[in-house]
């Protein structure tokens, strides 16, 4: 039996992640049929056997966190806000000026995070050519979650339906779950890129959870001072894209004052350019009229897994709806990115 950690690691994995244990254990040639316990226990005996080792389940946690059900805004640095960081040594400095240089080079994610956003790790990294500033932070917030398996409640001694009203109380289970948070930054600092990523939470204002990563990492990047980057040139250019590179559910414009018209396909499989009257409304708005679109991008050459994605052009914000891979999700904000 594995020790705890890696217990807890396994646990972790196979939680709302069960598609990746299963994608895990089809590398290794374990069978992935069943239900979730016997995937667990599977996955127990493939690392006592030593056919996979408890550092690639942290590194595809550590992944799968950060990466997919996020919400990711985009922005750019002006060139003098990058003089600070022109080397390795530079950054360092930086670092130990704001008293985090002991986060530098250091991997992993914490299993349980504290309440409050803790800084994990610093990343000062070369790929493809780039140099990049990566900070990650992460903290346990709770969620409640509909739970549609309880045949009934018990209000002060009386059993009580799922959706009864009792004194004008309507009575509907959810179930407490402890969610790791994962937020992000990576500043490219050639170009001055930014993205700021969080963990997405449903129906939320994401402005408090960015605004939480800003204060934190102040003292290492002025992550306030970088510009938005709109969508709305990314939004349009979508729509001219062939439907077996993305498929349009849904897009959202606004006109000079005020209004607002929202597109939507019968079908969420359905792309709504296939719909002649839907197409001809959409082709009434200009450029800037159209603030939102949500969109699925299909897999091909390059894409190995369908990614859904929500686009907000005045806010400069994607989100990744769903799990994926870190590499699903990059190939995803680097086209959204071009198109822009």
């Amino acid at each position: 039996m594995p020790d705890e950690q890696t217990q807890e690691l396994i646990s972790q994995l196979s939680h709302r992640k069960l598609a990746f244990v299963r994608r895990l254990l089809r590398a290794h040639e374990v069978p992935v049929s069943g239900t979730r316990d016997k995937l667990v226990e599977r996955l127990n005996d493939a690392v006592d056997e030593g056919q996979i080792t408890p550092d690639a389940i942290l590194a595809l946690l550590n992944e799968l966190d950060a990466w997919g059900k996020q919400r990711v805004k985009l922005a750019r640095f002006e060139p003098r806000f990058l003089n600070p960081y022109r080397n390795e040594a530079e950054v360092r400095a930086r670092l130990r000026e704001a008293g985090m240089e002991h986060l530098l080079g250091r991997e992993g994610i914490d299993l349980n995070p504290p309440k409050v956003l803790t800084p994990m790790r610093i990343g000062y990294v070369h790929r493809d050519g780039k140099r990049l500033l990566q900070i990650v932070a992460a903290k346990t917030r709770f969620v409640d979650r509909p739970e549609t398996d309880l045949p009934e409640l018990n209000v002060e001694g009386v059993a009580v339906a799922e959706g009864e009203i009792v004194d004008g109380i309507v009575y509907k289970p959810f179930r407490r779950e402890r969610q790791k948070v994962i937020s992000f930054a990576e500043v490219d600092l050639g170009t001055g890129f930014v993205m700021i990523s969080t963990t997405l939470k449903y129906r939320v204002n994401y402005r408090p959870e960015f605004d939480e990563l800003l204060a934190l990492v102040e003292g290492v990047v002025p992550l306030r001072s970088a510009n938005p980057i709109l969508l709305f040139r990314a939004v349009h250019e979508i729509k001219q894209l062939s439907h077996d590179e993305v498929r349009i559910y849904s897009r959202k414009a606004e006109s000079p004052t005020g209004g607002s018209v929202d597109l939507r396909s019968h079908s969420s499989k359905t792309d709504l350019r296939l719909d002649p009257a839907l197409l001809r409304a959409d082709n009434l708005f200009g450029n800037e009229d159209c603030v939102h679109c949500n969109c699925r991008w299909q897999p091909g050459s390059e894409l190995v897994e369908e990614v859904h994605t929500h686009v907000f052009a005045p806010a400069g914000e994607v989100s990744v709806l769903g799990q994926v891979t870190e590499a699903s999700a990059r190939h995803v904000l680097q086209r959204i990115r071009a198109l822009n």
